[in-house]
């Protein structure tokens, strides 16, 4: 299982640097693979953490989820070479910056129960 990691990085290196131009969506494709296999894990260790850490395993998988939104619609636009809708462009880009919105909430909630609720939602906004 391990050896499927450096083979997926070799073969997605080949492809980003060796190939043809027309074949760039493959790249792509594999991003979008790799945050899906993230995701998988995050969920598996979500299941399997105890109560404290399971936010903080939602919230990454979630920022993981927002970004491979934003490489699923490069990846389409890309495949398709123009643009689906004029606004894709766009909801790409505003996704792409969208998904360190979880990862900021992540690093603000102090799970120290010294803390007040209201002071955890200050620092969450």
């Amino acid at each position: 299982m391990w050896m499927f990691v450096p083979a997926c990085l070799i073969l997605h290196g080949i492809v980003a640097t060796c190939l043809p131009g027309r074949f760039d969506p493959l790249s792509t494709i594999f991003i979008v693979l790799a945050e899906a296999a993230a995701i998988i894990a995050c969920v598996t260790r979500l299941r399997t953490a105890c109560v404290s850490a399971k936010t903080f395993w939602l919230l990454l998988s979630g920022a993981i989820f927002i970004h491979s939104m934003a490489m699923g619609l490069e990846a389409a636009l890309e495949i398709t070479q123009t643009p689906i809708l004029n606004h894709v462009g766009g909801i790409q880009i505003f996704l792409s910056m969208l998904y360190g919105v979880p990862l900021l909430a992540a690093v603000s909630i102090q799970p120290d129960p010294r803390i007040l609720p209201v002071v955890r939602i200050i620092n969450t906004g």
